[in-house]
C-alpha cells in the first residue's frame, strides 16, 4: 500500500509540474492586459487566450499518454504506465481553466475564484478520498475518479471564465497573438526552470532511495494550505496594481510602501502558523498519516523553512519591472548548482535528508539576489522594503513560547487521540500567549482582521 501511495504522489508531482509550467504565465496573462482594456475588449482577449489554451491542453495530454514510458523510467517506477494513460485526461480537462485567477484578481472579485477553488477541492475529496476509504480503490480507479473530477471542474471553470463578460459583445483589442506569446514564452521558461529545480529532489530521492523513502519525502513536501492560498492571493492582486503604478515614476515610493505592507501582513499571519507546525510536525504527521510516516516530519522541517522566505512576494514586481530575463538567469544558475551539488554530496553520504537541505540553501540564495535586484531598480533602502526587524522579533517570540511546550511533549508518551488533544490545546495556549503578550503582533493582527471583515 505504501508503494502504491508513493506512485500516486509521483503522479501528483507530474500534475503539479505540468500546471506549473504553463499555469504561472497563463494566470498572469489576463491581469497584465485586462486593467488596460474595456470589458468588450477584455472578452476579445479571453477568446484569444482560450484559442491558445485548448490546443495546448490537447498537446500536453498527448505528451503524457505517449510519453509515459519515459516518465516511468525517470521515476524508476514501471507501475505508472497504465495510471498515466488515464491521467492524461486529467491534464486535458485542467489546462483550459488556468486563467480564472488572473481574471477575477483584475476585476477584484477574488471571492468568486475562492468559491471555485473550495468547490473543486471538496469535489476532489469526495471523488478521490472516499473511494479509498470505502472501496479501497486501486491507483487505476483513483485516476478514473480524478478524470471525472477534472471534467466537472472544467464545466464550472468555463462558466466562471466568461461570467464577467456575459451579455457583452466582444470588440477587437490591440493585444495580438504575437503579444500574447511574447508575454507567455519568458514566463513559461521561468516555470520550466522552477520545475527543473524541484525535479532534482524528486529524481535523486526516487532513484537513490526508492519508493518508500519517496513517499516519506512527498508527504514531507506538503505545504500548509492556508499559506499557499494567502501568498498566491497577494501575488494575484499585486500584479495588476504594479502594472498600473510602474508606468508613473512618481509612484515608486507608494509601491515600496505597498510591498513593505504586504510583506508585514504576510509575516503576521504566516509566521506563527509555520513555526507552530514546525515544532509540532511529528505529532501532526502521526495524526494525518500514521506512525509509518513520521519520518516525513524530518523532510517537512527542512522544506518548510523556505516558507519563512516565501512571504517575500517578488514575482509580480519582477514581471512589472520587466526583469524576467534576470529572474531566468538567476534560476538557470540555481538549477545548475542544485543538480550538481546534490549529485556531488550523495557520493559521500547515504542520508536522503541532505537533498532538501541543499535545495533550501540554493533557494534562499536566489531570493537574496532577487530582492537585491528589486532594491536596485526601485532605488530604495532594504529596510524600507523588507520589515526585517518585525520578522526577527516575531520569530523569537514564537520560538520562546513553543520551546517549553516542545520540551513537555517530549516527556510524554501519547496515543493518537491524546496527540490530537495535545496539538489543539498547545495551539490555543501558544496563540493566546502570543496575542496577549506581543503588543505589535496583537495590533497588526487586529488591523488585518478588521480589513478582512470590512471588505
Amino acid at each position: 500500500m505504501k508503494d502504491e501511495y508513493g506512485s500516486f504522489r509521483q503522479i501528483m508531482y507530474i500534475h503539479v509540474t505540468i500546471i506549473s509550467i504553463i499555469g504561472l504565465s497563463l494566470s498572469k496573462l489576463p491581469s497584465n492586459y485586462l486593467p488596460l482594456l474595456s470589458l468588450s475588449q477584455g472578452k476579445n482577449l479571453i477568446n484569444k487566450i482560450m484559442l491558445v489554451l485548448v490546443p495546448t491542453a490537447i498537446i500536453f495530454g498527448l505528451l503524457i499518454y505517449a510519453g509515459n514510458p519515459l516518465l516511468c523510467k525517470f521515476f524508476g517506477n514501471p507501475t505508472l504506465k497504465e495510471p498515466l494513460k488515464i491521467f492524461s485526461w486529467v491534464v486535458l480537462f485542467t489546462i483550459p481553466t488556468l486563467t480564472i485567477e488572473g481574471i477575477y484578481a483584475t476585476y477584484k472579485k477574488t471571492h468568486l475564484y475562492g468559491i471555485y477553488v473550495v468547490t473543486s477541492k471538496v469535489l476532489f475529496f469526495v471523488l478521490l478520498i472516499i473511494p479509498i476509504v470505502i472501496y479501497n480503490a486501486n491507483l487505476n480507479k483513483l485516476m478514473l475518479f480524478w478524470a471525472i473530477h477534472a471534467m466537472s471542474s472544467l464545466v464550472l471553470g468555463i462558466y466562471l471564465i466568461y461570467l464577467p463578460f456575459l451579455k457583452i459583445n466582444p470588440l477587437d483589442c490591440k493585444i495580438s497573438y504575437k503579444n500574447i506569446f511574447k508575454f507567455l514564452v519568458p514566463l513559461t521558461l521561468t516555470s520550466v526552470l522552477g520545475i527543473l529545480f524541484t525535479s532534482s529532489d524528486q529524481f535523486y530521492i526516487s532513484n537513490y532511495f526508492g519508493e518508500e523513502t519517496y513517499a516519506d519525502f512527498s508527504n514531507g513536501s506538503i505545504k500548509i494550505p492556508f499559506i499557499g492560498v494567502l501568498i498566491g492571493s497577494i501575488s494575484a492582486v499585486l500584479h495588476p496594481y504594479f502594472v498600473k503604478k510602474l508606468s508613473d515614476s512618481d509612484s515608486r515610493k507608494e509601491i515600496t510602501k505597498t510591498i513593505h505592507s504586504s510583506i508585514l501582513k504576510s509575516i503576521t499571519l504566516v509566521y506563527p502558523i509555520i513555526i507552530f507546525v514546525w515544532f509540532s510536525s511529528r505529532d501532526i504527521f502521526f495524526i494525518l498519516f500514521g506512525e509509518e510516516y513520521t519520518d516525513s516530519a524530518i523532510f517537512f522541517k527542512v522544506i518548510s523553512i523556505y516558507s519563512l522566505f516565501s512571504v517575500f512576494v517578488f514575482l509580480p514586481i519582477i514581471i512589472a519591472l520587466k526583469e524576467v530575463k534576470f529572474y531566468n538567469i538567476v534560476h538557470v544558475l540555481g538549477v545548475l548548482t542544485v543538480w550538481a551539488s546534490q549529485w556531488l554530496i550523495l557520493n559521500f553520504t547515504t542520508s536522503p535528508f541532505v537533498v532538501p537541505v541543499i535545495s533550501l540553501l540554493v533557494k534562499i540564495s536566489i531570493i537574496v539576489l532577487l530582492i537585491y535586484k528589486i532594491i536596485s531598480r526601485l532605488q530604495v533602502n532594504f529596510r524600507k522594503l523588507v520589515p526585517l526587524t518585525s520578522a526577527i522579533t516575531l520569530i523569537v517570540a514564537c520560538v520562546s513560547i513553543l520551546i517549553p511546550i516542545y520540551i513537555l511533549r517530549n516527556m510524554l508518551i501519547l496515543e493518537l487521540w491524546q496527540n490530537i488533544i495535545f496539538v489543539i490545546i498547545s495551539f490555543i495556549i501558544y496563540f493566546s500567549i502570543l496575542f496577549f503578550t506581543n503588543k505589535s503582533f496583537k495590533v497588526r493582527f487586529i488591523n488585518i482582521f478588521k480589513q478582512f471583515t470590512s471588505s
